[in-house]
């Protein structure tokens, strides 16, 4: 990954009359791999879209930003089978490759969003049992921890939704059961 920094730079310029001065923000240019992003082709496998494509979340695309170093551009689209539940699946996310490398330039802001973006991920893949990501535990550790697969587990969570049971601070839904 090349990075590229634009010093701060101050302009003058006309305004009313008058004189002012202007900051000109520092950038950071980074080369990053990116994939396909297309509403013809699926961005993992790059067949031709039917009727069930869907996008890819913002959170699947941070995950495979920081996991596989792979840029997904918003608004990319996938075949509907790479998904579970919304989220892609772990095949998915393994199979997906970069098509080209795309030069992104980032403001502070941004560098700061994608360190806390980061730090999030690293907390959550360092959980023991992180029940609220569907690609942290196995079919195996669903059947040792709860005695039902993975799928009845999520209709389990499905149906006690429903009868009131809420996130706290403390805990999720899918967590309390």
């Amino acid at each position: 990954m090349d990075v590229q920094v634009d010093d701060l730079s101050f302009r003058s310029i006309q305004m009313n009359g008058g004189l002012s001065n202007v900051v000109i923000k520092e950038v950071v240019k980074l080369q990053l791999n990116s994939s396909s992003s297309s509403h013809k082709n699926c961005c993992i496998c790059r067949n031709d879209l039917k009727k069930n494509a869907a996008n890819i979340s913002s959170e699947d695309r941070d995950l495979i930003f920081f996991t596989r170093n792979i840029w997904i551009p918003e608004g990319a689209r996938c075949c509907a089978d790479h998904l579970a539940d919304h989220q892609l699946k772990q095949e998915a996310i393994d199979q997906i490759k970069p098509m080209a490398i795309r030069q992104a330039e980032l403001n502070s802001a941004d560098v700061q969003l994608l360190l806390n973006k980061s730090q999030i991920i690293l907390e959550n893949h360092n959980k023991k049992f992180n029940f609220d990501d569907p690609r942290s535990l196995t079919e195996d550790e669903y059947r040792l921890l709860t005695s039902l697969s993975k799928d009845d587990f999520n209709e389990f969570v499905k149906d006690v939704s429903s009868s009131g049971i809420r996130n706290s601070s403390n805990r999720s839904i899918r967590t309390a059961i």
